[in-house]
């Protein structure tokens, strides 16, 4: 299972790679044979404007 980890308008910094990976690896373990790749991405809702308000998408790909 590969996963690829984005982020648009702040960077990612090692903790949150680190933290991002290791739930999904926890959470997905029980069918990792059948996931081929999971795609995050993570951003800024309010775009330039800053704030709190922040979003994850996760995109999974199984096996054929």
């Amino acid at each position: 299972m590969k996963i690829r980890i984005q982020s648009t308008a702040f960077p990612l910094t090692a903790a949150i790679l680190d933290h991002t990976e290791r739930r999904l690896r926890f959470a997905l373990t029980p069918r990792r044979d059948r996931i081929r790749r999971v795609d995050v991405r993570l951003g800024d809702t309010n775009g330039p404007r800053g704030g709190e308000d922040k979003f994850c998408r996760i995109q999974v790909f199984l096996e054929d």
